[in-house]
């Protein structure tokens, strides 16, 4: 079965077996052809007439839309807006909310293939939606890497408690101040095996800058405005970006 070959289980695998990083050229072709001619081709997927037109809200899935780990990869390039592109739209196509579960495929827009409540299916959107908070890379500690900016709209909280991670179990609450100019995260950072470094993105709603940095109410200077992101020492406890 040709699509199964070409859009479920092609090269992209490569990257979540670290047989290739997540950088290499040979990635970037991956997912360009993936998105180019796989997806909404007729052959290997769901024939879209005009491909031009319906590239962002139909693309970025296949006809097993949480099985390829594309939304991983794009985490892992840093590639934030993809990857919250694929991970809406792979939800958007597969989850049912009258039975609050995901179908296994989808051979058409809007029609559901079973089996229901498949185990692989419904563990990869939860492990997407977690790493996009709590992400081990290597000996790496990446925290709120991938949390969409609506998230982080003034009064709205990100919270996850007894996360089991590589390092041991952790605490992580992401909390907007935006309308008075900045975010705040409270941790319990991993203690059975420290991370080497542990790295925090607070994204600001609007996009702006981070201006300055405490952490556990001293200044702190280690943290790249552009990308919004904060190294962290394996102490740190209470983090406030201004903005």
């Amino acid at each position: 079965e040709g699509w199964i070959r070409e859009g479920l289980y092609p090269a992209l695998h490569l990257i979540d077996a670290e047989v290739v990083e997540p950088h290499h050229p040979f990635m970037d072709w991956v997912l360009e052809d993936l998105e180019d001619n796989i997806f909404l081709s007729k052959e290997s997927g769901y024939g879209v007439e005009d491909e031009k037109a319906n590239f962002f809200d139909l693309g970025g899935f296949n006809l097993q839309p949480n099985l390829l780990p594309n939304a991983q990869a794009h985490l892992l390039r840093d590639e934030i807006p993809h990857f919250i592109r694929v991970f809406y739209n792979m939800m958007w196509a597969s989850f049912w909310p009258d039975t609050v579960c995901f179908c296994e495929w989808v051979p058409d827009y809007g029609k559901s293939g079973g089996p229901l409540y498949k185990t692989p299916d419904e563990c990869k959107f939860v492990q997407y939606m977690r790493n996009m908070v709590i992400l081990e890379d290597g000996n790496t500690l990446k925290l709120g890497m991938g949390v969409p900016r609506a998230w982080m709209a003034d009064g709205k909280r990100v919270v996850i408690e007894r996360a089991a991670t590589f390092f041991g179990t952790m605490d992580i609450m992401i909390a907007s101040q935006a309308a008075s100019g900045k975010i705040t995260a409270n941790l319990s950072l991993p203690t059975r095996n420290p991370a080497s470094e542990v790295i925090l993105r607070l994204r600001h709603p609007d996009g702006r800058k981070m201006t300055c940095v405490t952490v556990d109410g001293n200044e702190h200077t280690d943290f790249d405005a552009e990308r919004q992101l904060i190294k962290l020492p394996n102490h740190a406890k209470e983090v406030v970006a201004y903005y």
